[in-house]
């Protein structure tokens, strides 16, 4: 085999992996009426986190799920945009193929980058545990952990990949100032 046909298949090998893994980031669904991330992370906020609009944290909550959607969305674009430069064919090693690369560090997601979850699916996806209605406050830091992860789960996040580890963090990181019970 040739070094460039080495090299090029290293290339689209790298390129598959790459779709592989944006693909993965956050599953599509079928977006609500609303445009942006915001008003169904509210919505979410209140049903599965059970933080509701007035409280402390709820400006928190929902500013921390939308800008784990919105970080997804710009990760998925450049990471498009750099798999776009190796489909082109550009030579490795080229100046062309450095600027294509650098180019696609700047990067932004068009209008549908990541469609949202229908927002009154969200409800129904809450399971019926009689704890879930229970204030964020006042529920052990497990069932704490539980919601962050459904949270970001209704989001769309793959469980599988660090987009959902990250939404699952800053979120609690949003919310661990709120004092949990033991247990």
């Amino acid at each position: 085999m040739t070094h460039f046909a080495h090299t090029a298949r290293t290339h689209a090998v790298a390129a598959l992996i790459g779709a592989i893994a944006i693909a993965g980031m956050v599953t599509p669904a079928q977006a609500s009426g609303k445009t942006g991330a915001e008003p169904l992370a509210q919505q979410i906020c209140q049903t599965v986190i059970r933080v509701q609009p007035g409280e402390y944290h709820f400006d928190g909550c929902v500013s921390s799920l939308a800008a784990s959607v919105d970080s997804a969305s710009r990760d998925r674009a450049v990471a498009q945009a750099r798999n776009d430069c190796f489909v082109q064919g550009l030579k490795p090693g080229s100046a062309d193929l450095g600027l294509c690369l650098l180019r696609a560090g700047d990067a932004t997601p068009g209008p549908s980058a990541i469609e949202l979850p229908d927002a009154t699916r969200v409800t129904t996806a809450i399971t019926d545990d009689p704890r879930s209605s229970k204030p964020y406050s006042s529920i052990s830091s497990d069932a704490a952990f539980h919601r962050e992860q459904q949270a970001c789960a209704l989001l769309g996040f793959d469980p599988a990949f660090g987009a959902f580890a990250s939404c699952v963090t800053d979120l609690q990181n949003t919310l661990r100032p709120i004092v949990l019970p033991e247990g």
